[in-house]
């Protein structure tokens, strides 16, 4: 592995986990500091980043990582739903018990996450939880397509949290899942799934919106200067 796609894969973990928040500034000398690297590297990797629009130039204020707008919450929901619901009728059909044990050891261990507090943790086997059934459908391009893209929206969840508020219904939507696939209902299976994604989409929309809101409280000094 040279040493570009060595910090280009380190980047995008960063970026996925939060270590490098959304709208984070940086600069190719404080990235080659971080990673302990040459100049030429880092911009290698920086390039492949903008290429990927997980980066982004922002006129005067230089290179970020990628703000998330509820727009592109919405369509990004919008076009890995459909890939996905191809994906899971297509597991449907060929899944086995032994997929379906792993699915369910997948769901037993992220449940344990929860209860230990663990929601990185249960946000990645989230992650695994769909990887697999996406993998048993057989279309290594369509999972790899998937898999590349979904790093500002785990930036997204490990901004909000994936707590114990959402773990419920994520465990209910996994299991039914599941019982779909184990009866190879393929219509079943991929509108629960979709039904899965959209209150993911859902819940993010309300995130942003709430931050995007305009403050209308207003502390006691503020409320002087208005009085005035």
């Amino acid at each position: 592995m040279s040493q570009s796609t060595d910090i280009y894969d380190r980047m995008r973990n960063d970026i996925a986990r939060g270590a490098l928040p959304l709208g984070t500034k940086i600069t190719v000398e404080d990235l080659a500091a971080r990673y302990e690297a040459g100049l030429m590297p880092v911009r290698e990797a920086v390039r492949r980043l903008l290429g990927e629009e997980i980066l982004q130039r922002v006129p005067g204020a230089g290179t970020q990582v990628r703000q998330i707008s509820g727009t592109y919450i919405s369509e990004f929901s919008d076009v890995t739903n459909a890939l996905q619901s191809i994906l899971v009728k297509a597991a449907a059909s060929r899944c086995t018990s032994g997929d379906i044990l792993e699915l369910k050891a997948v769901e037993k261990e992220r449940c344990a996450k929860i209860s230990e507090g663990d929601y990185a943790g249960a946000l990645k086997l989230n992650h695994d939880f769909h990887d697999r059934i996406y993998a048993i459908a057989g279309n290594d391009h369509a999972l790899k397509l998937l898999k590349s893209n979904r790093i500002l929206m785990s930036a997204l969840w490990h901004k909000y949290g994936y707590g114990p508020s959402r773990h419920a219904g994520v465990e209910n939507d996994h299991l039914n899942i599941i019982r779909a696939l184990e009866r190879r209902d393929a219509d079943a299976a991929a509108v629960l799934n979709t039904a899965h994604n959209l209150k993911a989409k859902f819940e993010l929309l309300d995130r942003v919106s709430e931050e995007e809101a305009p403050r209308t409280s207003h502390t006691p000094e503020e409320m002087d200067i208005r009085r005035g």
